[in-house]
């Protein structure tokens, strides 16, 4: 009876001493969690800092914060790998392993632990992490060069780890490196599949690259694993912009935004849909707005420069783009867009020079072609204007513009019969197109059928008012204007400068 009494003391005393370490573990879980947090709002601080730095000398002090602030979580993190240690090695070492001395572990034992510390996602080596880290500090800073060295050097010491290739896949992304980065996702998400953080991030590179089909799995996968990620959403509604489901894109900006208001990232991209949707004062709005937040963001100059080049505000448009270059020069992208800006206001040379330039740094782009093709027209050099549509259509066959621009071309070499068959095309792909019934009804007038040209005229003004006017000055006109039959036509049809 004693006996018992004893035992049932000692068991009672137990469930005590059980109930405080849970209760100890529980708080030091808390704190952990809390110092977790506190931590990340420490560098989302530096981060947002590090974005209106106002110069360089700033953003070096910054960073080196920034990577202290890394270090120290790291050391945390490692302190508390050290205080669960013994769990650890309860849970995960061979039976017999573990003993109450502080003798070392024998070799076999101690690689069996660190193989199921390594599984357990406790990788505790200490170069490895102080280049990972300090590559992340660059990479906040936008230095890209600087994080991909870092990375390179944890991957040295760490052979395929996930993490650091997936970082440096960012990285090289950054640096405008798509398929390098795609090679790191690819080996990153083979070590560790279904992750959504890389899986979100192959999609980014697959769209920059344009091979929009594969982004949009990577993307829905990530999205299947990780419901309303803000980021994930505004990078599947780019993808859905470039395959031109501009409300399906909208919707995913809607969502994203209402998850991470104000994210100048996403009123960005936002600002593309509407651009695609022609909603281009709304669009407007978005890039306002993101350069408020985030001033001085190439990317968003340069959007709304193209914004503003699609609202014929060519001289604001040229602004943004110069301003857009000045921070970061020989963009292709920008260098093609200030190109058709500069055409929009009849400066061709000057255009020429921006084209033949974005051309040297990526060759064989059909976009920069065409319109590179539209400054030699301007220029009255229809040959070689010729030349650069006839490659932009091997590239992207059937591209409704640029066949217009080649009928254009064509009519003024006096190959009335193909620019016809090419303006035809065009009407297929995008029917009623105002300014390809502009084009037919002057080719039609330098062919000197002028019974056909009015009519087309007619339905080019019905489409765009804009037409009244510039065909009363536009040359290709000249033989039906002074026509004695048809002549009176067109000016009932363009009307005169008192009319309008």
């Amino acid at each position: 009876m004693g006996i018992w009494a004893a035992i049932k003391g000692a068991w009672n005393a137990a469930g005590k001493l059980a109930g405080l370490l849970r209760l100890a573990r529980a708080l030091q879980k808390d704190a952990d969690a809390r110092i977790a947090i506190g931590l990340e709002r420490m560098l989302s601080n530096l981060d947002e800092r590090l974005k209106s730095a106002a110069s360089d000398e700033e953003k070096a002090q910054i960073v080196a914060q920034r990577r202290q602030l890394l270090i120290s979580q790291f050391e945390y993190e490692q302190n508390r790998i050290a205080r669960l240690a013994p769990m650890i090695m309860r849970e995960w070492a061979p039976p017999g392993a573990v003993t109450s001395d502080a003798a070392p572990l024998p070799e076999p034992e101690r690689r069996a632990l660190s193989a199921a510390a390594t599984a357990a996602g406790l990788r505790p080596a200490r170069a490895f992490y102080d280049h990972l880290l300090t590559g992340n500090a660059f990479y906040a800073a936008q230095d890209f060069e600087s994080a991909l060295r870092e990375y390179d050097a944890a991957l040295a010491l760490r052979l395929d780890d996930p993490d650091a290739l997936n970082n440096r896949g960012l990285a090289l992304d950054g640096l405008k490196r798509h398929d390098e980065a795609l090679a790191d996702y690819n080996r990153s998400l083979e070590l560790r599949p279904d992750n959504p953080n890389t899986l979100n991030n192959r999609g980014a590179a697959l769209c920059d690259l344009k091979r929009y089909d594969e982004a949009l799995a990577d993307l829905n996968r990530s999205l299947e694993l990780r419901p309303d990620h803000p980021d994930t959403l505004s990078n599947r509604g780019v993808t859905l912009d470039g395959l031109k489901r501009y409300d399906e894109a909208l919707a995913d900006h809607n969502r994203s935004l209402e998850l991470h208001p104000d994210h100048p990232d996403a009123l960005n991209n936002r600002g593309l849909a509407l651009d695609g949707l022609k909603r281009h004062d709304e669009a407007l709005a978005d890039y306002n707005r993101s350069l408020e937040l985030r001033p001085d963001n190439p990317n968003t100059l340069n959007n709304r420069g193209a914004a503003l080049c699609d609202l014929k505000r060519y001289d604001e448009a040229l602004a943004d783009f110069n301003r857009s270059l000045q921070l970061r020069p020989d963009d292709p992208d920008t260098l093609n867009n200030r190109g058709a800006a500069l055409v929009g206001l009849k400066r061709y040379d000057q255009a020429l020079i921006d084209f033949n330039r974005s051309l040297q740094l990526r060759p064989d782009d059909p976009d920069t072609l065409t319109n590179r093709g539209a400054a030699l027209v301007g220029l009255k050099r229809y040959d070689q204007a010729l030349i650069d549509f006839n490659r932009s259509l091997q590239l992207r066959p059937d591209d409704p513009d640029t066949l217009n621009n080649r009928g254009v071309a064509l009519g003024h070499l006096k190959r009335y019969e193909e620019a016809l068959a090419d303006f035809n095309r065009s009407l297929e792909l995008r029917p009623d197109h105002p300014n390809t019934m502009y084009n037919i009804a002057c080719l039609y007038s330098l062919w000197e059928r002028y019974e056909e040209s009015p009519q087309w005229l007619d339905k080019a003004i019905a489409g765009d008012a804009k037409y009244r006017p510039m065909a009363r000055e536009d040359e290709d006109f000249e033989g039906l204007r002074n026509d004695p039959e048809w002549g009176p036509k067109f000016w009932e049809l363009v009307g005169t400068e008192d009319q309008a």
